[in-house]
């Protein structure tokens, strides 16, 4: 196999079918009532640091913020990828889709082009904020790196 690909483990379910435990592979980490803080934790903090305004401990905030929603998304993404393959990272697509999610990304573009941020600003999710600003979700993948 090469470097970078995956071969699927599994045949992907159906969207929305349960599994033995009641989970589901489409259900996003962020639906337990501690991952809906962190959502309103960036919401919060997506206002707090603008595009035209972004004090210093704002800036703190949203960037923790973001780090704690991208995680969860990025592990999934990883999980569903990593046993389904290619069918997996397009599931990962659609569940990602979501409003909230193209809000959070089109607003990590805008402050990009304010100059709020520089990539390096992020240490440990660097690459992902930068395939979601320059390229968008469509071309974010887990890394695959042994």
């Amino acid at each position: 196999m090469a470097t970078g690909s995956v071969r699927a483990k599994a045949i992907l379910p159906p969207r929305g079918e349960r599994l033995r435990n009641g989970g589901s592979w489409d259900e996003r980490p962020d639906s337990t009532d501690a991952s809906q803080y962190q959502s309103e934790r960036l919401a919060l903090a997506s206002r707090a640091c603008t595009p035209q305004s972004c004090p210093k401990d704002a800036w703190k905030a949203y960037r923790s913020a973001l780090f704690w929603y991208l995680s969860p998304r990025l592990q999934h993404t990883s999980r569903l990828y990593l046993g389904f393959g290619e069918n997996g990272l397009n599931r990962a697509r659609e569940i990602y889709r979501e409003p909230r999610d193209v809000r959070i990304e089109e607003g990590l573009r805008e402050r990009y082009a304010a100059g709020v941020f520089r990539f390096n600003d992020f240490t440990q999710q660097r690459e992902a904020v930068t395939i979601l600003v320059l390229k968008g979700a469509e071309a974010l993948r887990p890394c695959t790196k042994g």
